[in-house]
């Protein structure tokens, strides 16, 4: 599993303009199993994605597939780890 740890310097018009095609980007990784998990931040300096998959390098295209992939005010980082435990019966999502 991958964790996509996305990081804003300072939200821009550009950026918050990019919001719905972010969102349907997520969306169509949701569609295709891809995406497991999402949101953002709390306070609002950028967000997280929890991803399936065993590829770094897919996963790597996947995450330049967003459209805030590439602003000078957005930083990606991917993480891999291996999920040992999941607790769903008291997840609140």
């Amino acid at each position: 599993m991958f964790l996509i740890n996305i990081s804003y310097t300072e939200i821009t018009e550009e950026s918050e303009a990019l919001l719905p095609a972010h969102i349907e980007y997520l969306q169509q990784y949701y569609d295709n199993g891809t995406f497991v998990l999402s949101g953002s931040k709390v306070p609002r300096t950028g967000g997280v994605i929890i991803a399936n998959g065993t590829d770094k390098k897919v996963l790597t295209k996947v995450m330049q597939d967003d459209p805030f992939y590439g602003l000078d005010n957005v930083e990606y980082e991917l993480i891999e780890f291996e999920a040992k435990r999941v607790q769903l019966e008291n997840f609140i999502g």
